[in-house]
């Protein structure tokens, strides 16, 4: 339609006025914007041609250039003007019926058709941060929420948004954009870790100290064990002397390092499989995304004094057996 209004131009009434009141070298100038225009339309060059068409309408201002810039306005999304000018267009009383028409329907195409946009780029420290979308409303309303992840580069519709980041470890922000037509928005948002009430250097020596300290009551606990069995030989011995004095401190000292035993390995576990667990929620909390601790089982046995301990290690619990 663009090309007829153009070619419709020459042969219009109020060109043919128009060549009687200018001079031949602004009419040559008219016609050459006008040209450029068209030119310019079908390379895609929308806002160029728009500006031809503007530039002959001050040599003449025929109606039928509104027409070209309202087509040029829909063709760029520009929604507003485009309205403005078919407005402006259908105002005009003497035009053509069937141009009348057609630019009433292309009007009315705009309000479903023509969606402005501007273009919104966003880098994220950490790089892992999700992103929420949510536009608003003139009113305040809310419209659902687009998930997003960065680095985000995308073409949004023309309005207020509320964009919110989040990251494990880091404390979530939000901030209210306005998205304008044919614009590129760069936002580049940084998180700020969450506080933490340990060092991280110091936790980490905590950690692994922690894990030492029950280790080695483990061990101590295994080394009880042991000492108190080794002296299975004296008590079969004084048993076969019939030594009920020493058969006794004997019998004394097997339930004290029998009782001794069970607390260093209760209490070893305990302190081993906190420290295990302290490790598991850091190595979590650091992680990207969901990380889950699988149970993980460490054993300490002694065949001899009949002894197990098994120590159970998940995400949320902890559990401990000891068997005689």
């Amino acid at each position: 339609m663009l090309m007829i209004a153009l070619a419709a131009l020459p042969l219009a009434p109020q060109t043919a006025q128009a060549q009687a009141s200018i001079s031949a070298e602004d009419l040559a100038r008219f016609k050459l914007r006008v040209s450029d225009g068209k030119r310019l339309f079908e390379m895609g060059k929308y806002r160029a041609s728009i500006e031809q068409f503007e530039a002959a309408r001050d040599i003449y201002d025929h109606s039928r250039l509104l027409f070209n810039i309202a087509q040029s306005y829909k063709a760029m999304n520009a929604c507003a003007q485009a309205r403005a000018m078919f407005d402006r267009y259908l105002a005009v009383p003497d035009i053509d019926p069937k141009m009348r028409q057609h630019a009433t329907s292309l009007r009315e195409e705009l309000a479903d058709s023509c969606v402005e946009e501007g273009t919104l780029q966003v880098h994220c420290t950490p790089k892992n941060a999700t992103l929420t979308l949510t536009q608003l409303t003139p009113d305040g309303a809310r419209e659902a929420a687009q998930p997003a992840s960065c680095p985000l580069d995308s073409k949004l519709r023309v309005g207020r948004y509320e964009l919110r980041a989040q990251a494990p470890g880091f404390v979530p922000s939000a901030q209210q954009i306005e998205v304008r037509r044919d614009e590129t928005q760069s936002l580049r948002l940084t998180l700020e870790a969450e506080p933490r009430l340990l060092d991280p250097e110091l936790e980490e020596v905590l950690i692994y100290s922690t894990i030492g300290v029950g280790a080695a009551t483990v061990v101590a606990g295994f080394i009880s064990d042991y000492t108190a069995v080794s002296r299975l030989d004296e008590l079969h011995q004084a048993q076969r002397a019939q030594d009920a004095r020493a058969v006794a401190e004997l019998r004394d000292q097997a339930d004290t390092a029998s009782t001794r035993s069970a607390i260093l390995y209760g209490v070893g576990g305990v302190i081993l499989a906190g420290g295990v667990t302290w490790k598991i929620i850091q190595m979590s909390a650091n992680s990207e995304g969901d990380t889950r601790a699988h149970a993980r089982q460490t054993g300490a046995d002694s065949a001899k004094a009949g002894a197990q301990f098994s120590v159970d290690i998940g995400l949320n619990n902890i559990s401990t057996r000891l068997d005689w």
